[in-house]
């Protein structure tokens, strides 16, 4: 069932959503904050349980600045390859690296690394109450230049 899976927002309604994934990253994460705030916007950042462990600080501080944080797995693995019990711990350290670092609630939504992911997976999510927010792979990771990744 992938019902769960939320690609697109309401087409009836003007709106945009900026969603960042942990990765190896290029530019550091304050110049995005700060870009996102000089146009008084608000990003999603899918931060992976490593992130949290590393910058506890800078996650309570992203969320004091009023930006949504959430889970991207712990390890940034490929989940599709993976069994349920490696699937649900990564789930589960990434939610306790979380907790740890902001002192709230995981969201119950989160971002599968590099898409990866199999009906099953939604299907053991759903134990957990979970969903999965996907959007178009933009492949800015990979270095292009900025007028190739606009898409509609």
């Amino acid at each position: 069932m992938t019902n769960m899976v939320i690609t697109r927002g309401n087409p009836a309604v003007s709106h945009c959503a900026f969603t960042f994934d942990d990765g190896p990253m290029r530019i550091p994460i304050d110049a995005w904050l700060d870009a996102l705030e000089q146009g008084d916007a608000r990003g999603t950042f899918f931060l992976t349980g490593e992130w949290f462990d590393r910058y506890p600080a800078k996650a309570r501080e992203m969320l004091a600045r009023g930006h949504e944080l959430t889970t991207h797995t712990y390890h940034h693995r490929r989940m599709a390859d993976v069994t349920k019990a490696v699937f649900f711990e990564e789930l589960k350290l990434a939610e306790l690296a979380y907790q740890e670092a902001t002192g709230r609630p995981v969201p119950a939504f989160m971002r599968f690394p590099y898409a990866s992911y199999r009906e099953e997976n939604l299907e053991w999510l759903r134990e957990w109450n979970y969903l999965v927010v996907e959007g178009e792979d933009t492949v800015d990771w990979s270095g292009p230049p900025s007028a190739s990744l606009w898409s509609e």
